[in-house]
């Protein structure tokens, strides 16, 4: 969010995420006098699953805005969704004046209400930590599979080798034993 924009916006919406159970991180609460804010800021985000950027006309203007929603458009990868666009009085339309490629997103609107707005944050939160989880036992799944699969190749391998060995015969066996008898 815009500096601007805190009191009127991003308090209580930090507040109505806090009272849904979200565990959020908000600068307006973790930053303290004498730190750097942009370390600060960089940690935050870093320790953050997704992002919620409060876009208005404001929040263009400012470099601090925009470190941090370049920040967060890197750590998009692999299709995850990290950016949760909000605008707050302003319309796609202007968003595209200053950003063609993020005003292509779809974004809640607090015209709407904020309320709402919150609701659906959580939603999609819980909604994409859903899939993120179910990814990750599928994951895990599929590497016990390929461990399994990569013991038993080795099991045979391994009865392959032993089976092959040239065994003594019964003489042989016979001439050792008197051998170290004598």
């Amino acid at each position: 969010y815009a500096i601007e924009d805190k009191i009127e916006l991003a308090t209580e919406l930090y507040q109505m995420l806090k009272h849904r159970g979200l565990n959020v991180w908000y600068a307006g609460k973790e930053l303290i006098a004498g730190e750097s804010i942009e370390k600060t800021i960089r940690e935050g985000l870093d320790q953050s699953r997704f992002g919620i950027a409060l876009i208005t006309t404001t929040y263009f203007e400012k470099i601090w805005t925009l470190k941090e929603l370049h920040t967060l458009m890197s750590m998009e990868t692999d299709g995850r969704k990290v950016i949760i666009p909000v605008f707050h009085k302003i319309t796609p339309e202007k968003v595209a004046e200053y950003d063609r490629t993020f005003s292509d997103r779809w974004a809640l609107k607090t015209s709407e209400g904020l309320d709402k707005v919150a609701d659906k944050i959580v939603e999609i939160v819980n909604q994409e930590q859903g899939n993120g989880s179910s990814q990750k036992k599928a994951n895990r799944l599929k590497w016990f599979i390929l461990l399994m699969v990569l013991i038993l190749i080795a099991g045979f391998i391994f009865n392959y080798v032993v089976s092959r060995e040239v065994q003594p015969s019964r003489a042989q066996l016979e001439k050792v034993i008197s051998d170290r008898i004598v």
